[in-house]
């Protein structure tokens, strides 16, 4: 199982696109897309085959939404630290992002069961709270996935990785002058940096003392553990983790 995603500055691209793929045979268990906001999407009443241990931590509704919608399973509107107000629709949107808003204090980690991927969340929490929208798509088939990916492309829609980059080029600025400032040099060092301070944006890593986090972190990433720029970006990444999740701005001005 694969997912590609595609992330759309307006609406009505993802209209079309979730009527192209269905329209290619996807299944609509296999759409999903998250929308800033509270989307208006018609009535939609309550399931009564609410999947165990899902619906009840997020009021998953089904059936009722219109336009190229229709059809698919959604989630009730949620509230995102960080992010603000989300509509979820599709089941691995749901587990995903329901997960977050509603069991507080926990790993995302813990909460994810067939879930987005995990170390791209940042980026689409990135892109919602700039009023973006993101479709993410299950994909069984290599061949498949090249027809979605072209759907995506000529929709308009962004990757996630020119979204990765973006969200990197809003922080670098302030990063680079930071780790000059702490004695650092620009140059292959950054490279480290920069990978540290992105790995503190998995998760929910704002909860855990720091003592804890960077006992994770030795765990998790024993090689990379060794070298200073990469533990100095983890650290200034968390910094701005907690920043994002406290509704304040990035990691500028923000001293460890």
């Amino acid at each position: 199982m694969q997912t590609v995603v595609g992330i759309f500055a307006s609406r009505p691209p993802v209209d079309r696109t979730v009527e192209r793929l269905r329209a290619l045979g996807v299944a609509a268990a296999r759409i999903n897309v998250l929308l800033p906001g509270a989307a208006d999407l018609g009535k939609t009443p309550l399931s009564e085959t609410e999947e165990p241990g899902v619906a009840p931590a997020l009021g998953a509704i089904v059936g009722g939404a219109t336009g190229g919608f229709a059809g698919l399973a959604i989630a009730s509107t949620l509230m995102l630290p960080g992010v603000g107000i989300v509509t979820a629709i599709g089941l691995a949107a749901a587990a995903t992002f329901g997960a977050v808003g509603a069991v507080a204090g926990a790993a995302l980690e813990d909460t994810l069961a067939n879930g987005l991927p995990v170390d791209e969340v940042y980026v689409y929490e990135d892109a919602l709270r700039k009023g973006r929208t993101v479709v993410v798509i299950e994909i069984v088939d290599n061949a498949d996935a090249d027809r979605v990916r072209n759907v995506l492309a000529e929709e308009g829609a962004e990757s996630v990785d020119a979204a990765r980059e973006q969200w990197w080029i809003g922080l670098r600025g302030a990063e680079d002058a930071e780790y000059c400032t702490a004695g650092g040099s620009v140059g292959d060092d950054l490279a480290q940096y920069r990978r540290g301070f992105e790995i503190a944006q998995f998760g929910q890593t704002g909860n855990q003392s720091e003592a804890a986090a960077l006992d994770n972190l030795r765990h998790d990433y024993p090689e990379e553990y060794n070298h200073p720029p990469f533990r100095r970006g983890y650290e200034r990444g968390r910094l701005h983790r907690q920043s994002v999740l406290n509704g304040r701005n990035h990691s500028q001005g923000t001293q460890i």
